[in-house]
Protein backbone atom coordinates (compact mmCIF):
# COMPACT_ATOMS: atom_id res chain seq x y z
CA UNK A 1 0.00 0.00 0.00
CA UNK A 2 1.40 3.21 -1.00
CA UNK A 3 0.21 6.72 0.70
CA UNK A 4 2.00 10.05 0.74
CA UNK A 5 2.01 11.73 4.31
CA UNK A 6 0.98 15.42 3.70
CA UNK A 7 0.85 18.13 5.95
CA UNK A 8 -2.74 20.07 6.62
CA UNK A 9 -1.76 22.71 4.67
CA UNK A 10 -0.61 21.25 1.73
CA UNK A 11 -4.03 18.92 1.94
CA UNK A 12 -5.80 22.30 2.07
CA UNK A 13 -3.59 23.23 -1.44
CA UNK A 14 -4.05 19.88 -3.00
CA UNK A 15 -7.69 20.18 -2.73
CA UNK A 16 -7.72 23.50 -3.82
CA UNK A 17 -8.74 24.98 -0.84
CA UNK A 18 -6.26 27.71 -0.06
CA UNK A 19 -8.23 30.18 3.49
CA UNK A 20 -5.87 32.98 2.98
CA UNK A 21 -6.08 33.31 -0.79
CA UNK A 22 -9.80 33.85 -0.66
CA UNK A 23 -10.25 37.60 0.25
CA UNK A 24 -10.15 40.42 -1.49
CA UNK A 25 -7.77 42.94 0.20
CA UNK A 26 -8.10 47.09 -0.40
CA UNK A 27 -4.91 48.51 -3.14
CA UNK A 28 -3.61 51.07 -0.10
CA UNK A 29 -2.10 53.23 -2.86
CA UNK A 30 -4.06 53.90 -6.26
CA UNK A 31 -1.54 56.04 -7.65
CA UNK A 32 0.93 53.40 -7.78
CA UNK A 33 1.69 53.35 -11.23
CA UNK A 34 1.58 49.98 -11.71
CA UNK A 35 -2.05 49.92 -10.91
CA UNK A 36 -2.60 52.60 -12.93
CA UNK A 37 -1.21 50.75 -16.18
CA UNK A 38 -2.95 47.71 -15.23
CA UNK A 39 -6.20 50.14 -15.59
CA UNK A 40 -5.07 51.27 -19.05
CA UNK A 41 -4.25 48.00 -20.22
CA UNK A 42 -7.80 46.87 -19.22
CA UNK A 43 -9.64 49.53 -21.01
CA UNK A 44 -7.43 49.31 -24.14
CA UNK A 45 -8.17 45.15 -24.30
CA UNK A 46 -11.61 45.75 -23.54
CA UNK A 47 -11.98 48.21 -26.49
CA UNK A 48 -10.59 46.32 -29.07
CA UNK A 49 -13.35 43.94 -28.82
CA UNK A 50 -16.16 47.41 -29.38
CA UNK A 51 -17.54 48.61 -32.51
CA UNK A 52 -18.29 52.12 -33.03
CA UNK A 53 -17.83 53.15 -29.19
CA UNK A 54 -14.42 54.72 -28.07
CA UNK A 55 -12.97 54.43 -24.64
CA UNK A 56 -10.06 56.68 -23.10
CA UNK A 57 -8.95 55.69 -19.74
CA UNK A 58 -8.76 58.34 -17.37
CA UNK A 59 -7.57 56.55 -14.02
CA UNK A 60 -8.29 53.66 -11.56
CA UNK A 61 -10.45 55.19 -8.65
CA UNK A 62 -10.60 51.94 -6.45
CA UNK A 63 -8.99 48.36 -6.11
CA UNK A 64 -8.56 45.32 -4.60
CA UNK A 65 -6.26 42.06 -4.88
CA UNK A 66 -6.12 38.49 -3.95
CA UNK A 67 -4.23 36.25 -4.30
CA UNK A 68 -4.19 32.88 -6.70
CA UNK A 69 -2.58 29.74 -7.68
CA UNK A 70 -1.74 31.53 -11.07
CA UNK A 71 -0.79 34.57 -9.38
CA UNK A 72 -2.54 37.59 -8.53
CA UNK A 73 -6.35 38.83 -9.05
CA UNK A 74 -6.87 42.30 -9.18
CA UNK A 75 -10.70 44.19 -9.77
CA UNK A 76 -9.89 47.64 -10.26
CA UNK A 77 -12.56 50.39 -10.33
CA UNK A 78 -11.52 52.29 -13.55
CA UNK A 79 -12.80 55.61 -14.96
CA UNK A 80 -13.26 55.85 -18.37
CA UNK A 81 -14.37 58.28 -21.22
CA UNK A 82 -16.62 56.76 -23.10
CA UNK A 83 -17.13 58.54 -26.67
CA UNK A 84 -19.95 57.01 -29.28
CA UNK A 85 -20.70 58.36 -33.03
CA UNK A 86 -24.04 59.28 -33.59
CA UNK A 87 -25.84 61.06 -36.88
CA UNK A 88 -25.47 64.16 -35.25
CA UNK A 89 -22.12 64.04 -34.21
CA UNK A 90 -19.85 62.56 -31.35
CA UNK A 91 -21.34 61.57 -27.79
CA UNK A 92 -19.16 61.52 -24.97
CA UNK A 93 -19.67 60.46 -21.21
CA UNK A 94 -17.81 59.88 -18.42
CA UNK A 95 -18.36 56.13 -16.67
CA UNK A 96 -17.17 53.66 -13.78
CA UNK A 97 -16.03 50.08 -15.04
CA UNK A 98 -14.74 46.72 -13.13
CA UNK A 99 -12.04 45.20 -14.68
CA UNK A 100 -10.81 42.20 -13.26
CA UNK A 101 -7.50 41.03 -14.42
CA UNK A 102 -4.97 38.32 -13.40
CA UNK A 103 -1.17 39.29 -12.93
CA UNK A 104 0.98 36.27 -13.77
CA UNK A 105 4.63 37.65 -12.10
CA UNK A 106 6.16 34.66 -13.76
CA UNK A 107 5.20 34.69 -17.01
CA UNK A 108 5.18 38.94 -16.83
CA UNK A 109 1.99 38.69 -18.37
CA UNK A 110 -1.99 40.36 -17.28
CA UNK A 111 -4.62 38.81 -18.84
CA UNK A 112 -8.50 40.54 -18.64
CA UNK A 113 -11.00 38.47 -17.63
CA UNK A 114 -13.90 40.76 -17.02
CA UNK A 115 -14.68 44.18 -17.94
CA UNK A 116 -18.48 45.07 -16.92
CA UNK A 117 -20.08 48.48 -16.24
CA UNK A 118 -19.64 49.30 -12.29
CA UNK A 119 -23.46 48.27 -10.48
CA UNK A 120 -23.93 45.44 -12.49
CA UNK A 121 -23.96 42.21 -10.33
CA UNK A 122 -21.98 40.80 -8.83
CA UNK A 123 -20.20 44.00 -8.03
CA UNK A 124 -23.14 46.76 -7.04
CA UNK A 125 -24.01 48.85 -6.16
CA UNK A 126 -21.32 48.61 -3.52
CA UNK A 127 -19.22 51.59 -2.09
CA UNK A 128 -16.99 52.94 -4.33
CA UNK A 129 -13.75 55.01 -2.51
CA UNK A 130 -12.48 57.32 -4.57
CA UNK A 131 -8.99 58.40 -3.95
CA UNK A 132 -8.32 61.91 -5.18
CA UNK A 133 -5.16 62.82 -7.29
CA UNK A 134 -4.35 66.06 -5.43
CA UNK A 135 -3.54 64.73 -1.96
Amino acid sequence: MDFEVVSPIQNDVLQGHNPKSCDWEPIKNMNDPYVQEMGRFAVMEHAHKLCGVGLTFIRVVSGETMMVLEGKKYRLVVEVKEEIVVPCGPSSSIKLYVAILLDKPCHKSWKLLSFKPFGLPPFGPGPVIIHNNDS
